[in-house]
């Protein structure tokens, strides 16, 4: 049997999910207690055990032990209204999606940025490399810790999505990327998502 890792065995005090809507299992506290202390981190486990509300734990954790820090999910488009939903179901956090007409999207983005009940905002990986500028100086008003769901997107490190994702996670608190595939073809798709 192996040896409980000394991050879970000794949180942080501050660092509590009692708040959370779902009780998890042991392995999706260990994953959310894992994202929670650790600034950059992939946690892969296998799809359909529930890498979504570990993230979501541990966001809740993050936000517990500071009210300011915000939420940005990056995701495939196809998984937004599951971010939106499960943060809905599991959490007390409002997220809200950054999609539509560039017009409609200034103006999520702005209720991202002035509400201060507003915690996540949730857009996939295309418009992130579209609208990065939009995005740069979002660390200046509030602190924010970025989810990389599916973040395989990122293997290639001189394409132009992992470029701004970069870009990005160089101005967040952390950046948690999320994947049951970290490797599909080579290694240095490890070393390119990192």
């Amino acid at each position: 049997m192996a040896a409980t890792p000394l991050w879970l065995k000794n949180p942080p005090p501050k660092l509590k999910l009692d708040s959370f809507k779902l009780n998890l299992y042991d392995f999706q506290q260990s994953g959310a207690i894992f994202l929670a202390q650790n600034k950059n981190c992939l946690l892969r486990d296998e799809t359909g055990l529930g890498k979504t509300v570990e993230a979501l734990a541990a966001y809740n954790a993050l936000n517990r032990k500071n009210p300011d820090v915000k939420c940005i999910v990056i995701c495939p488009a196809s998984l937004i209204d599951q971010w939106q939903s499960e943060a809905e179901k599991f959490t007390n956090y409002k997220f809200i999606k950054y999609q539509g007409p560039k017009k409609v999207r200034a103006k999520q983005l702005q209720k991202f940025i002035e509400e201060f009940d507003v915690s996540g905002l949730i857009v996939n990986y295309d418009i992130v490399r579209r609208d990065i500028n939009n995005f740069l100086d979002l660390h200046h008003k509030f602190p924010f810790t970025i989810f990389l769901d599916e973040a395989q997107k990122v293997k290639n490190p001189q394409s132009p999505t992992a470029k701004a994702i970069k870009a990005l996670s160089m101005r967040a608190s952390g950046t948690k990327m999320l994947t049951a595939t970290p490797i599909q073809n080579q290694i240095g798709e490890l070393f390119g998502s990192f």
